[in-house]
């Protein structure tokens, strides 16, 4: 009895151990070729990943020579676009400066200016193109010297009601703010009776309303009403 015991636990242990082995050298097996499979993998990504850096620099590469090329051509069609306008306002600029000068001689005659006006810009009023037989639209001019400007208006001035340009009456004055414009446009009618009395009215900026009588006085009028009651009391003096 004790035989069969000590046999059997023997055969046990064989069967045991034998089963510890099989497990071991399983495991063992398992763990490298994972390892195995880990080491591909990582190599597999890292070639993958190279590969697409080198596809994306090329690609990005190729872009750049394209848009380098575009912008090359872009820039040449500038710089010769760019040369044709620099040719034609030069043209233009001298065609301006010719008919500016022309302009100043017909409406004031020859000495008004030492040299033609140097023009900075000059335009149409931004309002309605005027019908046929309707007054044209007012032409602002920027002067580059103010001093030309100075003398044109006073020019203007001294020759008020007398300014023509082949043959239409025209009036030079200067251009104001649109808030400034309606101040001085209430006294509009109070200058043209000051003229008709024979006084020389001047409106200076922003809107003071100066004269000087017939006997060479300067007087100033604060407002409208006020220019109005002087008118008046000439009227009654000449009665």
């Amino acid at each position: 009895m004790a035989a069969k015991n000590t046999k059997q636990s023997k055969k046990d242990q064989k069967a045991e151990a034998s089963g510890d082995d099989g497990k071991e050298v399983n495991m063992a097996a398992i763990a490298s070729l994972l390892e195995e499979h880990r080491v591909a993998l990582s190599a597999d990504f890292n070639t993958a990943v190279s590969t697409l850096e080198v596809k994306t620099r090329r690609n990005t590469l190729r872009r750049l020579l394209r848009s380098r090329h575009t912008s090359h051509e872009r820039v040449q069609a500038l710089e010769t676009t760019c040369a044709i306008l620099t040719e034609s306002n030069a043209k233009l600029l001298a065609k301006v400066v010719d008919l500016e000068s022309q302009l100043l001689a017909e409406v004031f005659g020859d000495g008004v200016l030492e040299s033609p006006p140097e023009c900075d810009r000059a335009h149409r009023s931004l309002s309605d193109k005027p019908k046929p037989g309707q007054r044209p639209r007012p032409v602002i001019m920027r002067l580059h010297k103010f001093q030309q400007k100075e003398k044109i208006i006073r020019e203007a001035r001294a020759m008020r009601g007398k300014l023509h340009y082949r043959g239409t009456p025209i009036s030079i004055c200067e251009d104001y703010a649109l808030e400034v414009m309606e101040q001085r446009s209430k006294y509009r009618e109070v200058l043209s009776e000051l003229y008709n009395l024979g006084l020389k009215p001047a409106l200076l900026f922003p809107v003071r309303l100066t004269i000087v009588t017939k006997v060479g006085d300067r007087r100033r009028f604060a407002s409208v009403t006020e220019a109005k009651d002087y008118i008046a009391s000439i009227r009654r003096a000449e009665v």
